[in-house]
This record gives structure tokens, sequence and C-alpha cells, in this order.
């Protein structure tokens, strides 16, 4: 009997990891037309728990998008009683080409830990995914130093919008990310290191792709993204805000948020030192919003209730500009 179990058993696994393979096969085939896959030899293991897939030298293209991926390797893994949840794992180095998007043409990407996990429904439509990362170092050729994320961890769960109205067609997705590093904010009063991102969005509308047309027939629709809760401790500012984020008609960020905020003197203080305000608008600003800024009983710095607006290209907390936005598509 136990021989019987093993053999039915061990043809059922090659049996579903022939099928996983031909599914992979048919996806790089062209099931997705906006998307081109590729890669080199397959190598198939894991037997008797789990269906492991290595890939050699995969390759994704957009091309509508400018966006080309590729490394030396990577490695889809599922369980045998499970083929609805598949988990990949990326091979360091990467390269991703950019094409002109926003004026970038390489992006050399490595990583200790790239994890993906995504889960599919009944009927093959994507249910929920998670991208897990460590200690990821971002190169680019424009001769700055690399962008740098500690950790990062993306969660995504979809609703089919066959199943709803237009407008209510939703996915969500949760971002955590530690030790964000970015020279481009270099310029930006409150500096280039983010040292903590917490935040929950929903989106309402759906985008059929991600480009200029799409965008914006998701915005004329009356597309926009409820921000469920967002954390950010940038320089001195802890900020924590919720609210909703549309675009404007030249595909910018238009937002009305409210945010509680922490660290509000040691702002005004940045951004005088960076010329965005005098000092002594800093100094009368700081002791008048000491003025009506809730004294914190756990012996932390008072929290400031106010307004967090993005319009005409800029991020603004109440009158002060923070930052520029450009717009998503030149």
């Amino acid at each position: 009997m136990a021989v019987a179990v093993a053999a039915a058993y061990a043809g059922y696994w090659y049996f579903a990891s022939s099928r996983v393979e031909r599914l992979i096969e048919h996806t790089v085939a062209g099931e997705y037309p906006a998307i081109r896959i590729t890669h080199g030899k397959v190598a198939v293991t894991g037997f008797p728990f789990s269906i492991r897939l290595r890939l050699e030298a995969p390759e994704i293209v957009a091309e509508h998008a400018q966006v080309r991926w590729r490394s030396d390797a990577a490695t889809i893994e599922i369980q045998p009683w499970n083929l609805r949840r598949y988990r990949l794992a990326l091979v360091s180095p990467h390269i991703v080409e950019l094409g002109k998007l926003q004026g970038l043409h390489r992006l050399d990407v490595a990583s200790e830990h790239i994890v993906v996990v995504a889960e599919f429904d009944g009927d093959g439509a994507m249910a929920g995914a998670m991208l897990d990362l460590s200690d990821l170092k971002i190169t680019n050729n424009d001769g700055q130093r690399a962008s740098t994320i500690a950790k990062l961890k993306i969660r995504f769960s979809g609703v089919s919008s066959m199943e709803t109205e237009p407008l209510d067609s939703t996915f969500e997705i949760s971002i955590s990310a530690d030790a964000v590093d970015i020279p481009a904010l270099d310029v930006q009063p409150l500096g280039s290191r983010i040292r903590k991102v917490r935040a929950g969005f929903k989106l309402l509308g759906e985008i059929s792709k991600y480009d200029k047309v799409s965008v914006d027939a998701w915005r004329q629709a009356g597309g926009t993204v409820e921000v469920q809760w967002l954390q950010a401790v940038w320089g001195a500012l802890d900020l924590r805000a919720v609210g909703t984020v549309a675009l404007d008609d030249e595909l910018r960020p238009l937002a009305a948020m409210t945010a509680d905020i922490r660290g509000f003197a040691e702002a005004l203080q940045a951004l005088a030192t960076a010329g965005v305000i005098s000092t002594a608008v800093a100094r009368t600003g700081s002791m008048a919003l000491g003025l009506i800024a809730t004294p914190s009983s756990d012996g932390f710095p008072p929290v400031l209730t106010v307004p967090l607006t993005a319009q005409d290209g800029g991020l603004f907390l109440g009158p002060v500009r923070l930052a520029r936005f450009p717009t998503l598509f030149r």
C-alpha cells in the first residue's frame, strides 16, 4: 500500500511539475502581449516536497513603458499541493534599463534578498502578491552615489473589476520601508535620508496599463487613491497622515490630507537653513505653531495637526512647500 501511495505521489509530482513548466512557457509565449519574457535553460528539482524551477538568464521587457529587466538567474518554487501560490527568488545582480524614462538609461540593482510571492484565484487572476527585499542598492549612470534601502516590504491584494463597478474596482497596497537614502533628495531641505515609511493605500478605479493615455483616462473617470494610513520619518519630521490623492490635468499629484506632525520646529529650522524661508519666519512660525500644537502625554514632542496638500506640482505642509513633484509622464 505504501509503495502504491509513494508511486502515485511521484506520478502526481511529475505531472504537477510539467504543468507548472507549461504554464510558465505559456506566459513566456505571450499571454501578456504588452510584456515579453525570455529565459535560458530551465532545471526542475525539489522532489518530493516542492517543485523548483531555476531559470537561467531571465529577461522581462515592457516595450511600451520602455523598461527592460534581466538577471543571471531566478528560481520559482511551488508546493505540489497548492498550485496557486508561487514563490519567486531573484538572484543578484540585476540590470534595469529604463529607456528615456526620467532620463535614466540603466540601473544596476543588487540586493541580499529579493523574494516575490504571488497567489492566484480559481480563474487564474492574481489575488495577492508580496515583495520582500533587504540591503537594496541601486546605481544609475548619472554619476551620483547609489540609492539604498535597508528593508522593503510591499503587499498587494486585488479585487476583480468583473465583480465590481468601475470606480469600486480596487486594489490595496501596504508598504514598509526602512533607511531609504535617495541622492536626488539631497537638494530638499529635509535631506536625502528617509528613516522610515509605513503606508496603506487603496486604489479606486481600474487602470488597464501604466501609460499616459490609460492613467489620464483613469483620472478623468474619477479615479483616486485613498491613503488609509501613512507614516514617514524624514529628517526631523515625523509625519502621520490620512486622506485622498488624485492627479491634476498635468498628471501631477493632487492631494488633500490631514497630518499629525512631530518635529515641526526642527523642520522649520531645516527649511530656513536651506533658504526656503527666513530665519525670522522659522523662529516666529515655531513659536506660533507651538502654541496651537497638542502637548504629548508620553514625553515626546507636541503634535501639530495641519493640512497636507499637493497641488501645482508641489507638496505643502500648511502654507509651506516641502518638495516639488514632476509630472508622471513627460
